[in-house]
């Protein structure tokens, strides 16, 4: 693997990852808005109970997507330093 073919890795995880976490700052929003008093009110019981069990889960959910960015960078950086380095090598 070329060094440029490992930086081309990498971006690309890169904005797999900021697609992500933009998805679940959308769906945070969206929950908030939601839950606001007025809006829940006009929600049926069975929305209601999923409404309240991804409230009550969302210090976890924020946990959990703080864990899963933090393992995605990791992973990136060593890929991208395991190409470079490879390709260090078989260039000598």
């Amino acid at each position: 693997m070329s060094v440029r073919a490992a930086l081309l890795t990498f971006q690309e995880g890169v904005t797999q990852l900021q697609v992500y976490l933009n998805r679940n700052r959308l769906e945070q929003e969206f929950i908030a808005l939601v839950n606001e008093d007025s809006r829940r009110n006009a929600l049926m019981p069975r929305e209601l109970d999923l409404l309240k069990g991804i409230v009550d889960a969302a210090t976890n959910t924020k946990q959990y997507i703080y864990i899963v960015s933090i393992v995605s960078i990791y992973g990136l950086l060593e890929r991208l330093v395991d190409g470079a380095i490879s390709a260090f090598t078989t260039g000598l």
